[in-house]
């Protein structure tokens, strides 16, 4: 005699899947989606600090060509010549484009003297020293030239 219907489970397919197996695959897509962005947040941010250092180089670039024109006499007058972050302009004094805005840049001039031993000779001169900066102080773009003093030579009749 049975007491009834008796189902038996052991024979029965499984159908989808338990809460725990549900969390753990939720908790493993959840750490991969955490990898992907952070991968994908410091490729994003070495774009823009290389970005950053370029403008840099431009800006620094564009001031020394300017430099390229003034008379050696006048060169020392640009030591210590600064323009804050947000306010670097041209020789005629208009702001640079905004790409710029988050640089600054400074000027160092120093009296040296370049020796070529090879040759013997030395050469008395000026180095000129534009370091562009952003707003929190590091130095972005380092440019260094060093000019000779004009010969005499030339300025006799």
């Amino acid at each position: 005699m049975t007491d009834g219907p008796h189902v038996n489970m052991s024979g029965m397919g499984r159908r989808g899947f338990t809460l725990l197996e549900s969390m753990i695959a939720s908790t493993i897509l959840a750490g991969i989606v955490l990898v992907i962005t952070s991968v994908i947040s410091a490729g994003q941010q070495q774009a823009l600090e290389a970005q950053l250092r370029i403008t840099a180089t431009i800006a620094a670039e564009r001031l020394m060509h300017g430099m390229g024109t003034v008379e050696y006499e006048q060169l020392q007058s640009w030591n210590g010549y600064i323009q804050d972050v947000g306010q670097m302009a041209d020789q005629e004094g208009a702001l640079l484009p905004p790409m710029f805005s988050n640089l600054g840049r400074r000027v160092q001039v120093s009296q040296e003297t370049e020796s070529i031993d090879q040759l013997g000779l030395t050469i008395m001169g000026r180095n000129l020293r534009i370091e562009v900066f952003d707003q929190d102080g590091r130095v972005m773009a380092d440019l260094a030239r060093f000019i000779p003093e004009p010969s005499e030579a030339g300025n006799t009749p």
